[in-house]
Protein backbone atom coordinates (compact mmCIF):
# COMPACT_ATOMS: atom_id res chain seq x y z
CA UNK A 1 0.00 0.00 0.00
CA UNK A 2 1.50 3.22 -0.93
CA UNK A 3 1.40 6.03 1.35
CA UNK A 4 2.22 9.87 1.49
CA UNK A 5 5.53 9.44 2.72
CA UNK A 6 6.83 6.74 0.17
CA UNK A 7 5.60 8.38 -2.71
CA UNK A 8 8.46 9.19 -5.08
CA UNK A 9 10.61 12.10 -4.70
CA UNK A 10 9.46 13.84 -7.81
CA UNK A 11 5.21 13.34 -7.12
CA UNK A 12 6.40 14.94 -3.68
CA UNK A 13 8.53 17.84 -5.14
CA UNK A 14 5.31 18.64 -7.45
CA UNK A 15 2.90 18.78 -4.37
CA UNK A 16 5.41 20.85 -2.20
CA UNK A 17 5.40 23.11 -5.18
CA UNK A 18 1.82 23.19 -4.98
CA UNK A 19 1.58 23.48 -1.44
CA UNK A 20 4.47 26.62 -1.26
CA UNK A 21 2.45 28.32 -3.88
CA UNK A 22 -0.73 28.33 -2.56
CA UNK A 23 -0.40 28.10 1.22
CA UNK A 24 2.77 29.09 1.80
CA UNK A 25 2.60 29.16 6.16
CA UNK A 26 1.63 25.59 5.59
CA UNK A 27 4.80 24.74 3.53
CA UNK A 28 6.72 26.04 6.40
CA UNK A 29 5.61 23.08 8.45
CA UNK A 30 6.27 20.77 6.18
CA UNK A 31 10.59 20.37 6.39
CA UNK A 32 9.28 19.59 10.48
CA UNK A 33 7.38 16.38 9.70
CA UNK A 34 10.26 14.29 9.02
CA UNK A 35 13.68 13.62 7.58
CA UNK A 36 12.63 13.12 4.45
CA UNK A 37 10.21 15.71 4.13
CA UNK A 38 13.10 18.01 5.25
CA UNK A 39 15.58 17.14 2.18
CA UNK A 40 13.07 17.40 -0.18
CA UNK A 41 11.48 20.79 0.83
CA UNK A 42 14.25 22.14 2.02
CA UNK A 43 15.45 23.52 -1.61
CA UNK A 44 12.39 24.92 -2.34
CA UNK A 45 11.99 26.73 0.57
CA UNK A 46 15.09 28.69 -0.70
CA UNK A 47 14.41 28.74 -4.57
CA UNK A 48 12.92 31.73 -4.34
CA UNK A 49 13.86 34.53 -1.71
CA UNK A 50 12.10 37.60 -1.16
CA UNK A 51 12.43 40.38 1.59
CA UNK A 52 12.40 44.17 3.01
CA UNK A 53 15.38 45.65 4.68
CA UNK A 54 15.67 47.95 7.45
CA UNK A 55 17.63 50.38 9.33
CA UNK A 56 19.77 47.32 10.72
CA UNK A 57 20.89 46.05 7.07
CA UNK A 58 23.50 44.74 6.28
CA UNK A 59 24.58 44.27 9.78
CA UNK A 60 21.48 41.95 9.87
CA UNK A 61 23.03 40.33 6.73
CA UNK A 62 24.63 36.89 8.43
CA UNK A 63 21.41 35.78 10.11
CA UNK A 64 20.28 35.67 6.37
CA UNK A 65 22.90 34.16 4.85
CA UNK A 66 23.85 32.07 7.03
CA UNK A 67 21.10 29.23 6.56
CA UNK A 68 22.19 29.34 2.91
CA UNK A 69 24.94 26.88 3.15
CA UNK A 70 23.61 25.41 -0.14
CA UNK A 71 23.71 28.27 -2.06
CA UNK A 72 22.97 26.73 -5.16
CA UNK A 73 19.08 26.16 -4.15
CA UNK A 74 18.86 29.65 -4.94
CA UNK A 75 17.30 31.44 -8.14
CA UNK A 76 15.56 34.53 -8.01
CA UNK A 77 16.11 36.64 -4.84
CA UNK A 78 13.75 39.90 -4.81
CA UNK A 79 14.68 42.56 -2.51
CA UNK A 80 12.33 45.51 -1.39
CA UNK A 81 12.92 49.11 0.59
CA UNK A 82 16.48 48.65 0.32
CA UNK A 83 17.52 51.87 2.16
CA UNK A 84 21.72 52.89 2.54
CA UNK A 85 21.58 54.29 5.93
CA UNK A 86 24.38 56.37 7.31
CA UNK A 87 24.09 55.65 11.38
CA UNK A 88 24.80 58.90 13.40
CA UNK A 89 25.79 59.95 16.50
CA UNK A 90 24.13 62.76 17.95
CA UNK A 91 23.75 64.93 20.69
CA UNK A 92 20.70 67.49 21.36
CA UNK A 93 21.71 69.86 19.16
CA UNK A 94 24.60 68.74 17.03
CA UNK A 95 24.72 65.85 15.18
CA UNK A 96 28.04 63.77 15.02
CA UNK A 97 30.23 62.16 12.20
CA UNK A 98 28.45 59.83 9.75
CA UNK A 99 29.28 56.14 9.88
CA UNK A 100 29.04 54.36 6.28
CA UNK A 101 28.16 50.88 6.28
CA UNK A 102 30.42 48.15 4.97
CA UNK A 103 28.80 46.19 2.12
CA UNK A 104 31.35 43.66 1.55
CA UNK A 105 29.20 41.12 2.83
CA UNK A 106 26.66 41.97 0.28
CA UNK A 107 29.28 41.92 -2.02
CA UNK A 108 30.36 38.07 -1.30
CA UNK A 109 27.30 37.11 -1.14
CA UNK A 110 25.73 37.65 -4.33
CA UNK A 111 28.91 36.25 -6.06
CA UNK A 112 28.76 33.26 -4.63
CA UNK A 113 24.88 32.52 -5.48
CA UNK A 114 26.38 30.54 -8.42
CA UNK A 115 22.91 29.44 -9.68
CA UNK A 116 21.00 32.72 -9.63
CA UNK A 117 19.06 33.61 -12.43
CA UNK A 118 16.80 36.80 -11.24
CA UNK A 119 17.83 39.45 -9.02
CA UNK A 120 15.28 42.40 -8.17
CA UNK A 121 16.21 45.48 -6.41
CA UNK A 122 13.82 48.27 -5.38
CA UNK A 123 15.24 51.30 -3.23
CA UNK A 124 13.53 53.22 -0.45
CA UNK A 125 14.75 56.40 0.82
CA UNK A 126 13.92 58.42 4.29
CA UNK A 127 12.85 61.07 2.91
CA UNK A 128 13.79 63.45 6.08
CA UNK A 129 17.17 62.68 5.21
CA UNK A 130 18.28 63.86 1.94
CA UNK A 131 21.81 62.98 2.37
CA UNK A 132 20.95 59.07 2.51
CA UNK A 133 20.01 59.09 -1.12
CA UNK A 134 21.51 55.51 -2.68
CA UNK A 135 25.56 55.96 -3.70
CA UNK A 136 26.09 55.25 -7.26
CA UNK A 137 29.08 53.20 -6.14
CA UNK A 138 27.45 51.04 -3.97
CA UNK A 139 24.93 49.96 -6.66
CA UNK A 140 28.09 49.75 -9.41
CA UNK A 141 29.70 47.07 -7.01
CA UNK A 142 26.44 45.33 -6.44
CA UNK A 143 25.51 44.72 -10.26
CA UNK A 144 29.18 43.80 -10.60
CA UNK A 145 29.23 41.27 -8.41
CA UNK A 146 26.35 39.70 -9.73
CA UNK A 147 26.93 36.11 -10.78
CA UNK A 148 26.92 35.49 -14.60
CA UNK A 149 24.24 33.15 -13.95
CA UNK A 150 22.16 36.15 -13.59
CA UNK A 151 19.76 36.34 -16.49
CA UNK A 152 16.31 38.77 -15.26
CA UNK A 153 17.46 42.18 -14.14
CA UNK A 154 15.22 44.24 -11.86
CA UNK A 155 16.65 47.84 -10.54
CA UNK A 156 13.99 50.00 -9.42
CA UNK A 157 15.40 53.41 -7.92
CA UNK A 158 12.37 55.29 -8.26
CA UNK A 159 14.94 58.52 -8.09
CA UNK A 160 16.53 57.76 -4.34
CA UNK A 161 19.91 57.15 -5.72
CA UNK A 162 22.49 59.68 -5.91
CA UNK A 163 23.44 59.86 -9.63
CA UNK A 164 22.90 63.50 -9.67
CA UNK A 165 26.08 64.06 -7.68
CA UNK A 166 28.25 60.83 -8.49
CA UNK A 167 28.14 60.23 -11.82
CA UNK A 168 25.43 57.61 -13.43
CA UNK A 169 25.20 54.14 -14.01
CA UNK A 170 24.63 53.48 -18.00
CA UNK A 171 28.19 51.99 -18.32
CA UNK A 172 27.45 49.50 -15.61
CA UNK A 173 24.78 48.03 -17.23
CA UNK A 174 25.78 47.76 -20.67
CA UNK A 175 28.64 45.66 -19.11
CA UNK A 176 26.14 43.16 -17.65
CA UNK A 177 23.68 43.41 -20.64
CA UNK A 178 24.99 40.44 -22.64
CA UNK A 179 24.37 38.32 -20.01
CA UNK A 180 20.79 39.48 -19.45
CA UNK A 181 17.33 38.12 -21.31
CA UNK A 182 15.50 40.54 -19.43
CA UNK A 183 15.93 44.01 -17.92
CA UNK A 184 13.59 46.28 -16.21
CA UNK A 185 15.46 49.52 -14.96
CA UNK A 186 14.41 53.22 -13.01
CA UNK A 187 17.39 55.21 -11.98
CA UNK A 188 17.37 58.86 -11.82
CA UNK A 189 19.81 59.56 -15.08
CA UNK A 190 19.85 57.77 -18.14
CA UNK A 191 21.30 58.31 -21.59
CA UNK A 192 22.31 56.19 -24.68
CA UNK A 193 25.43 54.52 -22.78
CA UNK A 194 22.96 51.58 -21.46
CA UNK A 195 23.56 50.22 -24.59
CA UNK A 196 26.43 51.72 -26.45
CA UNK A 197 27.69 51.80 -30.37
CA UNK A 198 28.36 47.97 -31.23
CA UNK A 199 32.42 47.00 -32.45
CA UNK A 200 32.52 45.96 -35.95
CA UNK A 201 34.10 42.67 -36.24
CA UNK A 202 37.06 41.76 -38.83
CA UNK A 203 34.78 41.80 -42.16
CA UNK A 204 33.31 45.12 -40.92
CA UNK A 205 30.28 44.03 -39.97
CA UNK A 206 28.37 45.08 -36.64
CA UNK A 207 28.84 42.33 -34.14
CA UNK A 208 26.02 40.65 -31.61
CA UNK A 209 26.38 42.77 -28.18
CA UNK A 210 23.35 41.42 -26.74
CA UNK A 211 22.71 38.07 -28.15
CA UNK A 212 20.08 37.50 -25.11
CA UNK A 213 18.05 40.11 -24.36
CA UNK A 214 14.28 39.65 -25.13
CA UNK A 215 12.57 42.25 -22.74
CA UNK A 216 13.42 45.74 -21.73
CA UNK A 217 11.35 47.75 -19.88
CA UNK A 218 12.28 51.68 -18.83
CA UNK A 219 9.87 54.04 -17.07
CA UNK A 220 10.94 57.35 -17.31
CA UNK A 221 8.93 58.64 -14.28
CA UNK A 222 9.26 58.72 -10.72
CA UNK A 223 6.30 57.77 -8.06
CA UNK A 224 6.55 60.20 -5.75
CA UNK A 225 7.05 64.07 -5.69
CA UNK A 226 7.65 64.93 -1.68
CA UNK A 227 11.63 65.20 -2.52
CA UNK A 228 12.79 68.88 -3.04
CA UNK A 229 15.02 67.85 -5.77
CA UNK A 230 12.09 66.34 -7.90
CA UNK A 231 9.69 69.29 -8.07
CA UNK A 232 12.27 71.11 -9.95
CA UNK A 233 12.43 68.42 -12.71
CA UNK A 234 8.71 67.56 -12.89
CA UNK A 235 9.14 64.04 -12.37
CA UNK A 236 11.39 63.29 -15.53
CA UNK A 237 14.24 61.25 -14.87
CA UNK A 238 17.43 63.32 -15.77
CA UNK A 239 19.85 62.74 -18.45
CA UNK A 240 23.65 61.73 -17.48
CA UNK A 241 25.08 63.06 -20.64
CA UNK A 242 24.92 66.53 -20.59
CA UNK A 243 26.47 67.11 -23.98
CA UNK A 244 23.26 66.04 -25.64
CA UNK A 245 20.75 67.61 -22.83
CA UNK A 246 19.22 70.68 -24.57
CA UNK A 247 20.45 74.20 -23.80
CA UNK A 248 17.13 75.49 -22.40
CA UNK A 249 17.18 72.62 -20.13
CA UNK A 250 20.47 70.69 -19.82
CA UNK A 251 19.23 68.62 -16.82
CA UNK A 252 15.94 67.06 -18.35
CA UNK A 253 15.89 64.41 -20.86
CA UNK A 254 13.83 64.47 -23.55
CA UNK A 255 11.91 60.78 -23.89
CA UNK A 256 11.73 61.92 -27.72
CA UNK A 257 15.12 62.61 -27.92
CA UNK A 258 16.23 59.98 -25.85
CA UNK A 259 13.74 57.23 -27.94
CA UNK A 260 15.29 58.51 -31.16
CA UNK A 261 19.03 57.62 -29.80
CA UNK A 262 18.42 54.28 -29.03
CA UNK A 263 16.51 53.68 -32.05
CA UNK A 264 19.52 55.34 -34.34
CA UNK A 265 21.94 53.02 -32.46
CA UNK A 266 19.70 49.67 -32.33
CA UNK A 267 19.86 47.12 -34.69
CA UNK A 268 18.36 43.71 -35.28
CA UNK A 269 22.23 42.07 -35.38
CA UNK A 270 23.19 43.50 -31.82
CA UNK A 271 19.63 42.52 -30.61
CA UNK A 272 18.81 39.59 -32.53
CA UNK A 273 16.11 38.12 -29.86
CA UNK A 274 14.45 41.35 -29.38
CA UNK A 275 10.93 41.23 -28.95
CA UNK A 276 10.54 44.94 -27.70
CA UNK A 277 12.71 47.55 -26.01
CA UNK A 278 9.97 49.70 -24.30
CA UNK A 279 10.15 53.15 -22.98
CA UNK A 280 7.27 54.31 -20.18
CA UNK A 281 6.49 58.13 -19.74
CA UNK A 282 3.47 59.24 -17.48
CA UNK A 283 1.20 60.65 -19.94
CA UNK A 284 -1.89 62.11 -18.08
CA UNK A 285 -2.68 61.92 -14.51
CA UNK A 286 -6.40 62.78 -13.01
CA UNK A 287 -7.09 63.41 -9.09
CA UNK A 288 -10.35 62.97 -7.75
CA UNK A 289 -12.08 62.57 -4.69
CA UNK A 290 -13.27 59.11 -5.99
CA UNK A 291 -10.29 57.79 -8.00
CA UNK A 292 -6.99 58.73 -9.11
CA UNK A 293 -6.21 57.88 -12.99
CA UNK A 294 -3.01 57.77 -15.07
CA UNK A 295 -2.08 56.54 -18.47
CA UNK A 296 1.15 56.20 -19.77
CA UNK A 297 2.70 56.74 -23.20
CA UNK A 298 4.73 53.69 -24.04
CA UNK A 299 7.61 54.07 -26.79
CA UNK A 300 9.27 50.89 -28.09
CA UNK A 301 12.55 51.30 -29.95
CA UNK A 302 11.64 49.09 -32.72
CA UNK A 303 9.33 50.87 -34.10
CA UNK A 304 9.98 54.06 -33.07
CA UNK A 305 6.71 55.46 -34.91
CA UNK A 306 4.40 53.82 -33.03
CA UNK A 307 3.76 55.79 -29.80
CA UNK A 308 0.77 54.57 -28.12
CA UNK A 309 -0.75 55.84 -24.57
CA UNK A 310 -2.57 53.10 -22.50
CA UNK A 311 -3.90 53.50 -19.42
CA UNK A 312 -2.46 52.12 -16.00
CA UNK A 313 -5.43 49.87 -15.59
CA UNK A 314 -4.75 48.36 -19.29
CA UNK A 315 -0.93 47.78 -18.33
CA UNK A 316 -1.68 46.06 -14.92
CA UNK A 317 -3.79 43.32 -17.09
CA UNK A 318 -1.40 43.25 -19.35
CA UNK A 319 1.27 42.31 -17.17
CA UNK A 320 -1.07 39.66 -15.11
CA UNK A 321 -1.81 37.49 -18.43
CA UNK A 322 1.42 37.75 -19.24
CA UNK A 323 2.73 36.71 -15.87
CA UNK A 324 5.23 38.63 -12.99
CA UNK A 325 7.64 41.03 -14.03
CA UNK A 326 11.35 40.06 -13.79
Amino acid sequence: MVTFDTLPHEILLDVFEIVRDTDFESFLSIPLTCSRFFHVAQPLLYRHISFSLDWDFPYSLPKFATPLANKEWVRSISVKGFRYNRRRTCSMLVAGPIIEYDYESVYRLLSSLDRLETFSLQLDHDQEYRSDLFPTAVLQRLLQRLPKSVVNLELDTNGCDDMWEHGHICPTIREILPQLEVLRLRVSQLCDDLVGRSPKDDSGQLSCVYPRLRIAVVPLYFSFRELDRFEESDEHILECARPHASESDEHQLDPTIFANRLRNIYTAARFPRLQYFLLLEEHVSVWTREFAYSSYRVRNIKVILRTSSISLLELMNRSTKQGPRP
